[in-house]
């Protein structure tokens, strides 16, 4: 094994856009062309380029036309960020959220969820906020408490991306038993939220059902 002297470090290009001068200069040019972005993870939030590409649509009188979509864990909400997200068309923010309290805190470690739900509903007073949960094996016992904070809230809430990977967190890997007596829960909760108006929570869980009664599904 080398010593530390025989250790070359270089420097790493953690945002290889950064310095792309072609890149910007096609956004700039073609930035009345743009309808609809969508920022994906790690979280937009923390990306200088990001606000970058914001603001180069601002400055080109273009943001009033385009609609922008979040998926963003709203651990960090930086100063002046919703007012210059007012200046586009729409925003559609979809906020990672897995569990309440200390749930969500074990699943996202390092995010306290107080500075969550602060952050939830500073968003809602600009933009309306939808809840992308993963219904996994850590959380799947809990769902309930969350949905209920979530319609508490006047957030939209999104059941559909059940995790299958890693294989091990899967909810179908519960014993039969625990998936029987789940599968029971939610399917009396799907009915409840169907009569009480809320569609996409009802066939969100209606979907868990249908795969925890069924593990071989994929």
């Amino acid at each position: 094994m080398g010593s530390k002297s025989d250790v070359k470090w270089v420097k790493a290009n953690i945002d290889p856009y950064e310095s792309d001068a072609k890149l910007w200069e096609m956004l700039k040019v073609n930035a009345h062309k743009l309808s609809r972005i969508y920022f994906a993870g790690g979280e937009p939030f923390l990306q200088p380029l990001h606000f970058k590409l914001l603001d180069l649509l601002i400055k080109e009188d273009a943001s009033g036309r385009i609609d922008l979509a979040y998926n963003t864990n709203l651990t960090v909400l930086p100063d002046g960020i919703l007012d210059k997200l007012g200046k586009f068309k729409s925003v559609d923010i979809g906020a990672s959220c897995d569990g309440t309290g200390e749930l969500f805190e074990s699943i996202r470690v390092g995010a306290r969820w107080d500075t969550f739900v602060q952050n939830v509903r500073k968003t809602k007073k600009y933009f309306p906020v939808r809840l992308a949960v993963t219904p996994q094996k850590q959380n799947i016992a809990h769902l309930q408490s969350l949905i209920e904070w979530g319609v508490s809230e006047g957030c939209e809430i999104d059941l559909t991306n059940i995790l299958m990977y890693p294989e091990e967190l899967r909810i179908t890997t519960l014993v039969a038993a625990d998936r029987r007596l789940l599968a029971n829960v939610y399917s009396q909760l799907s009915i409840r939220y169907s009569e009480g108006g809320y569609p996409t929570i009802a066939a969100g869980l209606a979907n868990i059902v249908r795969v925890l009664s069924n593990p071989t599904l994929r």
